[in-house]
């Protein structure tokens, strides 16, 4: 059986990342799925966004296979909370390797690391147009616990604009 391994991203894992993701952003946009767009996300930018948060590659055999973000406050999509969680963003495997399971020990991964820091939530989010996505979160545990509507054009700090995200939680 092949090893999984997830550990602290380093700079070279986060460039390897962002290609990861744009490759995947584009398959998506060819689906019709408004999840990511290809180009998005810069490394400076990505850089700045996970400045409250841990970046973490998953290699299998040594090669990196996807990677996320677990972060311990998320004001853009949650705003202001009692900061009893952790939030899991840009959960990303490799198309190539889909149906392997490899997602979902990536958001077990996130669930232990916000759990031994002394947190009893998990916190996600997914863009609510983006039902496949949504019915995954669930079937992992988690409960959709509200949506957030972004409206006059708001963009993130990477220039995507937002619409509306559906919130979702899991208990630890």
């Amino acid at each position: 059986m092949r090893q999984l391994v997830i550990e602290p991203a380093s700079g070279e894992d986060v460039t390897a990342y962002l290609r990861m993701r744009d490759e995947a952003a584009e398959q998506m946009v060819a689906r019709g799925i408004v999840q990511w767009r290809p180009g998005e996300l810069t490394e400076d930018a990505l850089r700045r966004w996970a400045v409250d948060g841990e970046i973490f590659a998953a290699r299998l055999d040594g090669t990196l296979v996807g990677g996320l973000f677990v972060m311990w406050s998320d004001p853009v999509f949650w705003g202001d909370r009692d900061d009893k969680a952790g939030y899991t963003h840009g959960l990303l495997v490799d198309r190539r390797l889909k149906g392997e399971g490899l997602g979902r020990r990536l958001l077990a991964f996130a669930e232990e690391h916000i759990r031994d820091s002394g947190r009893a939530l998990s916190r996600l989010d997914t863009v609510t147009t983006n039902a496949v996505l949504r019915g995954y979160y669930r079937a992992a545990g988690y409960r959709e616990v509200g949506e957030r509507t972004f409206e006059g054009g708001k963009v993130l700090a990477h220039g995507a604009p937002i619409g509306a995200v559906t919130l979702f939680e899991k208990s630890l």
